[in-house]
């Protein structure tokens, strides 16, 4: 995994934001990873489509590699979010619903 995405809505707007997460995983929601994580927003925009194009396919060109081909991003899971402020910083809380096994 090159980059590791999160993409989030709030219930009832047209609002994206494309976060890209350090680790290329979430921390334990139990609070049991005592380890700091971090993300920085990459992208937001009221239109889906826009955010979507993000995780296309690329092609870039590298001085020590050459053309290198990444491909396109595809969902892990679904979830709901929060984020909370306290004291001086905020906190994201979520829980991921992965979709049902399809037969």
């Amino acid at each position: 995994m090159e980059r590791f995405y999160v993409i989030l809505s709030p219930q009832g707007r047209d609002s994206y934001r494309l976060l890209v997460v350090g680790q290329k995983r979430l921390p334990a929601p139990t609070g049991a990873d005592d380890r700091k994580g971090w993300a920085f927003v990459e992208r937001v925009s009221s239109d889906a489509e826009e955010i979507e194009d993000e995780l296309d396919p690329k092609n870039r060109l590298t001085r020590t590699r050459g053309l290198r081909h990444i491909p396109a991003g595809r969902p892990a899971g679904e979830g709901v979010y929060a984020i909370a402020r306290h004291n001086n910083h905020t906190h994201l809380a979520y829980l991921l619903e992965f979709p049902a096994a399809q037969a």
